[in-house]
């Protein structure tokens, strides 16, 4: 009897144990986006400085959250597709355990390159969702489109699809952002950033992957800050 109340009482301590370790919060992250001091807003009677943008859409993958510069979660299966046009995409809920501490979130801009050989895959990374291009060149990681009058273009667009995975021209960029607290994160994307110095009457079609694509790529990772 003793015997099997003492098995019993293992038990119920590995249960317990197992029930606490699996106790989780969520932690919402949210994108915004911003050109200079102003909200940024797909197709503004206003352009901003000639601008006027028509999409802006780009993945998020591989989601981490470090302490003290030490790794203490990572998100599985971490792709995420954003778009400035359903903003409920820009919403994000990270469930990690309840006692985890961080100071510091890490993320890919773009898909990685495993991911891109893998061949075309479904949900976020479904060829449908317009952001992928061949096996070949893969993923779209970046894209921003509008139009400015001193575009010498057809109907004076722009066109800046950023991707590409392959050596030298890789575009996967990865952006480290330092956090204040542990409730929320909240991340702000400034597209004046990406633009600063950039012509638009010489520079405004990028849509292979190449040298351009990733110098856009770095400005792209440089835009984002903690609110």
């Amino acid at each position: 009897m003793r015997y099997t109340i003492t098995i019993l009482i293992a038990l119920f301590v590995l249960y317990t144990q197992a029930t606490v370790a699996q106790q989780t919060k969520g932690i919402p992250v949210t994108y915004s986006f911003v050109y200079g001091d102003a909200p940024l807003e797909l197709e503004r009677g206003q352009p901003y400085d000639g601008y006027v943008f028509t999409t802006l859409r780009y993945y998020i993958s591989n989601i981490q959250l470090y302490d003290r510069g030490k790794l203490q979660w990572e998100e599985q299966n971490s792709y995420h597709l954003l778009d400035l046009s359903a903003t409920n995409t820009l919403k994000l809920n990270l469930a990690v355990p309840e006692s985890l501490s961080y100071d510091q979130i890490r993320f890919h801009l773009g898909i990685d390159s495993t991911t891109n050989v893998s061949g075309a895959m479904g949900g976020d990374l479904d060829p449908t969702k317009g952001m992928y291009w061949t096996w070949q060149s893969g993923y779209i990681n970046f894209k921003l489109e509008g139009t400015n009058p001193a575009c010498p273009t057809r109907k004076n667009e722009f066109h800046f699809h950023l991707g590409g995975y392959a050596a030298p021209f890789a575009t996967i960029q990865t952006v480290q952002l330092k956090v204040s607290n542990n409730k929320s994160i909240q991340i702000i994307g400034d597209i004046s950033k990406l633009l600063k110095d950039i012509d638009p009457a010489e520079q405004n079609t990028v849509m292979i992957p190449g040298k351009e694509a990733v110098m856009l790529s770095r400005k792209a990772a440089g835009i984002f800050s903690i609110k």
